[in-house]
């Protein structure tokens, strides 16, 4: 019998009653997927990109549905698209390797209606739940939401955006790729650009957005607010015509993406209706995990994922403290769906039954382990059966330690 040391003391491991039946995942299995020809052609696939200038920077949400080019992207996510490390990432923005920064929020298109704003994004769906007061935010992802999402897909895309604009330095010349994807359909449209060029930005975007991106306090954003007039004929958006290269070259690859993913999964639209991924993942690896375990993470196989920055001193890597908790805070979405849903095989989260977590640090890993192991929600989660949690060490794509904490 296992016992797990949190808020509450030593928690038994009990046997717990739920229809769900679950795969085990075994570190040998995940090991040797890491180390297979695939992966190391996948591997070298995204580096060779990365040297050669042609890897997105894509800042999105960490929603498993959204589609991504796993060989020509670093994917930034978090819960809403809300990343709130822009300052940790200001040398890789700056990085002139990098073809551009997209920042990517998503919906689901099934469910659009004209004049309503956009929904199918969890975090942005609590933070307008927050707005009319249904929801009272407290510590945890509420809080999260509250300070770091906004309700609407596109005004949250612009105002990270602009954000990340703030993290570029006067010399740069940069891209900032304002998008958004209909995660049912598979289908990215541009919704604007911000261009900067020795300082000087040149911003589009749909005049029907700018009393709310322009406004000066959350109150007036607020008021500005008007989904009848910014959905009145559908999301609104930038013609190709407009777009830079980088933002052709960007919309090109995610064109040709989704034709090779629906060439291969012919109910794409149905399989995207539920958020229901297998592993959840905490991790600050550049490289894609579906590229370092393309077996275990496949087409629509891809994890809820929350990314965080490492700081670097003399060599010596290290993770603070307000990074880890804001992780923490963020992974209790997913958990507390998880535990909600367990006994639903058809809702969101109920699959979700493998926690990883990945740094370039074993031990970096095992505390956030041990963290987030002190949460009442995480003790409910792993005692429901077939329920794991693995911690790793990875460098340049390869994992060197891992190992399943019982």
């Amino acid at each position: 019998m296992a016992y797990l040391e949190g808020e509450q003391g030593l928690v038994r491991s009990v046997e717990q009653p739920g229809p769900t039946e679950h795969q085990r995942i075994e570190v040998k299995a995940l090991s040797e997927d890491n180390k297979s020809v695939l992966a190391q052609q996948k591997i070298d696939l995204w580096l060779s990109n990365y040297d050669s200038g042609r890897v997105f920077i894509e800042i999105g949400c960490s929603d498993k549905r959204p589609i991504s080019a796993e060989s020509r992207v670093i994917k930034l996510q978090s819960v809403g698209a809300g990343f709130p490390h822009k300052a940790e990432y200001n040398k890789v923005y700056n990085d002139q390797r990098i073809e551009a920064i997209v920042v990517r929020t998503h919906f689901d298109g099934i469910r659009l209606v004209a004049g309503e704003r956009p929904s199918g994004c969890g975090g942005q769906d609590t933070k307008a739940k927050i707005v009319t007061g249904l929801i009272t935010p407290k510590e945890g992802i509420t809080d999260f939401v509250d300070h770091n999402v906004d309700q609407d897909p596109l005004v949250q895309s612009f105002l990270q955006a602009y954000q990340v604009a703030e993290q570029l330095s006067e010399s740069s010349c940069r891209t900032v790729i304002v998008a958004n994807q209909d995660h049912r359909r598979g289908l990215t449209r541009l919704v604007g650009e911000i261009s900067v060029v020795n300082g000087i930005r040149k911003i589009l975007i749909p005049e029907v957005l700018v009393p709310v991106i322009e406004a000066k306090s959350e109150e007036e954003k607020q008021k500005e607010y008007n989904p009848k007039l910014i959905y009145a004929n559908g999301i609104p958006e930038l013609p190709r015509s407009m777009a830079s290269d980088k933002s052709r070259d960007y919309l090109e690859t995610a064109d040709e993406k989704m034709r090779d993913v629906l060439t291969e999964v012919k109910d794409f639209t149905e399989r995207q209706a539920t958020q229901n991924p297998w592993a959840l993942v905490i991790s600050t690896s550049k490289i894609p995990i579906e590229n370092r375990y393309p077996e275990h993470f496949k087409t629509l196989k891809s994890p809820f994922k929350v990314d965080i920055p490492r700081a670097k001193s003399e060599q010596i890597t290290h993770i603070d403290q307000g990074t880890i908790s804001c992780a923490i805070n963020q992974m209790e979405y997913a958990i507390t769906k998880s535990i909600e849903n367990h006994n639903n095989p058809n809702a969101d989260f109920s699959d979700s039954h493998v926690l990883l977590i990945e740094t370039s640090g074993f031990d970096q890993s095992s505390e956030i382990a041990r963290q987030i192991l002190t949460k009442t929600w995480m003790q409910k989660w792993i005692l429901l059966p077939d329920h794991q949690l693995f911690v790793s060490e990875v460098r340049d794509g390869r994992t060197l330690k891992l190992d399943e904490i019982n």
